[in-house]
């Protein structure tokens, strides 16, 4: 804890050298891809800090984009270790491993939440190290939640996988759940409160 908080404060100093953010960015330009957002380009660094005391799971992981920003965050507070990462679509997982160096897990969600056997594989393969923190983030599919699902069909079963995403975060026993998703699932917290972890 007293590594994360010297980090946190090195960044402050730095921001506070610096200016802002977008000086921070340039700062950062020693190695990596580049993760854009609106006029800003910050490269992501290729590799994760080798103490990093946070390891970070990934479930629904897309292309990367919060594991992108939990990497990019340890540039300036070395704290966060990519530690796996878990989806289903093959384009979505080759677009992870360009971009962040880590092959994801491909599986089904559902399945690693409700199969032992299938469950099992999955944490053998994760690279949690003993006496690390663990953080899981994920954004499970939103569709079945979203104001916008009205042009899409038949899209209430992706519902479930808000609850498998809690099923798999619940039994990795993290000190830090992250979970992005949309405004209108706060509406379905029944769905979750009355689900059996």
């Amino acid at each position: 804890m007293r590594q994360i908080l010297n980090g946190l404060t090195e960044w402050r100093r730095r921001n506070s050298e610096l200016g802002n953010v977008k000086a921070i960015a340039e700062a950062a330009t020693q190695t990596g891809h580049a993760l854009a957002t609106e006029d800003l380009i910050a490269p992501v660094p290729s590799l994760d800090p080798v103490s990093a005391p946070i390891d970070v799971v990934d479930i629904f992981c897309g292309c990367g984009g919060l594991s992108a920003g939990f990497r990019l965050l340890s540039r300036f507070i070395p704290a966060y270790r990519l530690a796996g990462a878990l989806d289903w679509d093959a384009d979505a997982i080759a677009t992870y491993e360009q971009n962040l160096g880590l092959k994801p897990i491909q599986g089904d969600a559902h399945e690693v939440a409700n199969k032992t056997a299938v469950w099992n594989d999955f944490e053998s393969r994760l690279d949690r190290r003993r006496g690390n923190l663990t953080c899981v983030v994920g954004g499970p599919p939103c569709q079945g939640f979203s104001s916008h699902r009205k042009t899409i069909q038949n899209c209430d079963h992706l519902n479930r996988l808000f609850i498998d995403f809690s099923k798999i975060a619940v039994r990795l026993d993290p000190e830090v759940i992250v979970m992005e998703n949309v405004p209108e699932a706060e509406w379905h917290q029944a769905l979750v409160l009355g689900c059996k972890l």
